[in-house]
């Protein structure tokens, strides 16, 4: 039998003293946990500052729908009771007929939301829109009435105040 010594390998950075890989351990975990509390904030903060379901929102999305000739997403935004009063066919037939005499929605600014007296789900939002009256452009403002319907607030029904002074 030989009687051989085996060398230890040298090593890995060299020296003899090489700072243990455990020390770093901690540091993986806390990079994960620092990205996703972020990612937590950023999407709390979109959450809560998403306007997408505000009564002032829901009416500005109708008038562009209305705009844009997207009849049906504009139909989907109606309350309950406003659908059956008005079937589908005929609101589009009135809005066909608006758009001939009044040029339709083609610019319009969404003002104040008010809160109706005595009624916790119920929204009152004012908006000017730009109408053509014979030949003479004219800002109309009107009321539209909102109702909370299943979680989502609705639009239920139109007033027009007249010209925007």
């Amino acid at each position: 039998m030989t009687d051989e010594t085996q060398e230890e390998p040298p090593p890995l950075l060299g020296r003899g003293e090489a700072v243990p890989r455990r020390r770093w351990r901690w540091l993986l975990p806390l990079l994960v946990a620092a990205a996703v509390s972020s990612l937590v904030a950023v999407g709390a903060t979109v959450i809560l500052n998403d306007d997408k379901g505000s009564p002032r929102a829901v009416v500005d999305r109708y008038l562009e729908n209305v705009s844009e000739g997207k009849t049906l997403a504009a139909y989907g935004l109606l309350c309950d009771r406003f659908r059956t009063a008005k079937p589908f066919s005929e609101f589009t037939s009135t809005l066909q007929i608006e758009k001939l005499e009044a040029g339709g929605v083609p610019e319009h600014k969404i003002g104040k939301e008010e809160k109706i007296a005595g009624a916790k789900n119920q929204r009152r939002v004012s908006y000017t829109v730009r109408r053509m009256e014979g030949k003479v452009i004219v800002d109309v403002i009107v009321d539209a009435a909102l109702v909370r319907e299943r979680g989502h607030w609705r639009i239920c029904g139109f007033k027009t105040r007249g010209p925007a002074k």
